[in-house]
């Protein structure tokens, strides 16, 4: 997926809808669970800039991975973070809250953006200045319904659902209007981490893939 632009980026995490969300999760290990997720079809993935080997991190899973899959980073707050992470092999950004400055920038660099939103009123202003998706979060906090008042005065803005979302609520989350999830420690449990339980890791992803596509 190395050479698709904006456009067919956005569409492609619109397809798959679900997004694995990487957090501070050691190299070795980070390898091992990228290898499950790419062989059980898992092919959207962020690595979040709270680890400071982020960006190396970013860059040696785009060397590995990126002709079966689409890598991003999350986390991120300044337009200088991201231009780092695109240099690295970003090929979409994800930030916690709306940030004007980190949505044009990515806009000028023809990468899709993914800003964090709470409030109906940030939600359509990320939208109007150019973001591709916009992340509601904390998704859990808000619950589905959010998502289903918001197809009413909104329906034309994909909202992705992120924060808390698990195997328990996430077909709701969809069925209320989510275009796509993001999937955090739902998806890689600390537990099969310490473990190192590949198979059960992989059972699990299996199982997230199951939920978006039913």
């Amino acid at each position: 997926m190395k050479n698709l632009g904006k456009e067919e980026t956005t569409q492609v995490i619109l397809q798959e809808r679900l997004i694995a969300i990487l957090r501070n999760i050691k190299e070795e290990q980070l390898l091992k669970v990228v290898d499950v997720f790419e062989e059980t079809g898992i092919k959207v993935a962020e690595i979040t800039l709270n680890d400071p080997e982020a960006f190396r991190l970013l860059a040696v899973l785009t060397k590995r991975y990126s002709k079966n899959m689409l890598l991003g980073a999350g986390t991120v707050t300044s337009v200088e973070a991201a231009r780092l992470a695109i240099e690295a092999g970003a090929k979409f950004i994800v930030m916690p809250t709306m940030m004007p400055d980190v949505i044009q920038a990515c806009k000028d660099l023809k990468v899709s953006v993914i800003p964090g939103a709470f409030s109906p009123t940030e939600i359509h202003q990320a939208y109007r200045l150019g973001a591709d998706i916009i992340k509601v979060f904390p998704a859990n906090s808000l619950g589905t319904s959010y998502f289903r008042e918001m197809q009413g005065p909104m329906p034309e803005i994909p909202l992705a659902a992120v924060g808390g979302v698990t195997l328990e609520n996430g077909r709701a989350f969809l069925e209320a209007g989510a275009r796509a999830l993001g999937v955090g420690s739902s998806l890689t449990p600390r537990d099969i981490l310490a473990k190192e339980d590949w198979p059960k890791l992989a059972e699990l992803a299996k199982q997230f893939k199951e939920l978006v596509n039913k």
